[in-house]
């Protein structure tokens, strides 16, 4: 299994299979926007014990898949015995490829959505 790309952030990402093209592509354009996020593909089940590491060194994980049930998202779940709250579902399900377009957009929305709740709380402390 590859090394995942490691940097001190909050957020992970975690994908496979099809999805690693466009995920290719997002990690650059994320970058390029300055939203930075650590990568980790999956390439085999069981889950080798990085894949813990990983989940546990962020305070959320993007699991990125093509499916509308979230299967991934509920293996690493019950295989890890991970909180269901550290592990964020991007879903693309209409038919067609995943886009990088598609992924960065989800990741970014969260992640400022996220940001201005911190800056709100802040704010009334």
């Amino acid at each position: 299994m590859p090394k995942p790309a490691r940097r001190k952030t909050r957020y992970g990402v975690i994908y496979f299979g099809s999805t690693s093209p466009a995920m290719d592509e997002a990690l650059d354009v994320l970058a390029d926007a300055d939203v930075h996020v650590n990568a980790l593909r999956l390439c085999a089940f069981p889950f080798p014990p990085t894949v813990l590491a990983f989940i546990m060194a962020h305070d959320e994980v993007f699991v990125v898949e093509q499916n509308r049930d979230a299967q991934m998202r509920c293996l690493l779940i019950n295989e890890l015995q991970v909180e269901p709250a550290r592990l964020r579902a991007v879903l693309h399900f209409d038919g067609t490829p995943i886009t990088a377009r598609f992924i960065t957009r989800a990741i970014t929305l969260h992640v400022e959505a996220r940001a201005a709740a911190r800056r709100r709380k802040e704010k009334t402390t």
